[in-house]
């Protein structure tokens, strides 16, 4: 007698999957904004440390993009010190681009989410993930991963700016219901490909205490290089 054959698991609904992809869009999105907006002279503005370590490593981009971008005052600011010749945001938040479009021509403003971004393959040298990979869905990790390789050009460098800890952790969060914040050191969604390494790495806040939530922030710098990052077959292998 054969064996039954295995029931199919059933797929989880869209709608679960998804939940704080549609969250940030429909609603959170405009909300984060409203909440988090801050004035140019703002000291955690004019200490970021996203911008401080591209200027203690040197680099200056010439095609950017930030994935996450707000208004874009990061990117005015990069703009401002190194003159790329293209500086592109991508944010859920109609209200942060509407304020960004009228504050700074120069950065071009687009509606996107992090796992389907609207531009060219190898489009960007630098490409900034800008705190936001800690709210969005676990199910999306890999297309995140996949769309900012795909953006960024070879030799290029990939910045990730998030909440960090060591052992990965989730939270509700607060300011919508049914959604979690996530933590966990992001540099692990890129570094199993040989095509990158971390150039610099630095955690920003103290180690917590036994019990207590991990609040610490980590800044990272990625270079993506193919090249080079096998070696040659052996002949008749």
């Amino acid at each position: 007698m054969s064996s039954p054959a295995a029931t199919p698991p059933t797929p989880a609904p869209a709608a679960r999957r998804r939940a704080q992809r549609d969250a940030f869009v429909r609603f959170e999105g405009d909300a984060y904004y409203r909440r988090n907006a801050r004035a140019e002279s703002d000291p955690v503005r004019l200490d970021d440390p996203p911008l401080r370590v591209l200027r203690g490593l040197s680099i200056q981009p010439r095609r950017v993009l930030e994935v996450g971008s707000a208004d874009g005052w990061r990117l005015s600011r990069l703009a401002d010190a190194s003159t790329p010749a293209v500086v592109a945001g991508a944010d859920p938040s109609l209200e942060a681009l509407r304020v960004g479009a009228r504050r700074d021509p120069r950065v071009r403003m687009t509606r996107a989410t992090a796992e389907a971004l609207p531009y060219a393959d190898q489009s960007f040298d630098l490409v900034i993930l800008g705190f936001f990979l800690y709210v969005a869905d676990r199910g999306d990790l890999f297309r995140i991963a996949a769309e900012s390789d795909r953006v960024l050009a070879e030799g290029g460098h990939l910045l990730l700016y998030d909440f960090h800890s060591e052992r990965p952790a989730r939270v509700h969060y607060q300011h919508a219901a049914g959604c979690h914040t996530y933590k966990m050191d992001y540099r692990r969604m890129f570094l199993w490909n040989p095509a990158y390494r971390c150039l610099y790495h630095e955690t920003v806040g103290e180690p917590p205490a036994l019990g207590s939530g991990d609040s610490r922030l980590s800044v990272s710098v990625l270079r993506r290089e193919e090249r080079g990052a096998y070696a040659p077959a052996e002949r008749g292998r």
